[in-house]
């Protein structure tokens, strides 16, 4: 009985490596704020308080790395305002993601 139980034990644990289950956490839109903090956008130096909304339109995870496509606005005080699209790149180094690279798409003046 202990047998069959570690060989379907073993079994799952395979499958679960072949297709690719992965433990480590998502990115989020919140980790992606702090992330963002500190860092510049062409001339835009974001801080947590000067974004004001993430959203995730787009992610990829393989293996060690992940592409993340946001679009990004920052907040009511933050004149001329700023939205647009970003692709960040990120590697996992053990216990988080860690962002390597920020593409900026469309991310510029808001006409609104």
């Amino acid at each position: 009985m202990k047998t069959l139980l570690l060989g379907a034990l073993i079994s799952i644990v395979c499958i679960a490596l072949l297709y690719g289950c992965d433990s480590r956490p998502k990115v989020t839109p919140e980790s992606i704020r702090l992330d963002l903090a500190g860092k510049t956008i062409g001339a835009f130096a974001c801080q947590k308080d000067t974004i004001k909304d993430v959203v995730i339109v787009e992610s990829t995870y393989k293996g060690n790395k992940a592409t993340i496509i946001v679009d990004l606005k920052t907040a009511d005080s933050v004149i001329p305002p700023l939205s647009g699209r970003l692709r960040l790149h990120y590697q996992w180094t053990s216990p988080e993601w860690k962002l390597t690279m920020i593409e900026n798409l469309t991310f510029r003046e808001s006409r609104t």
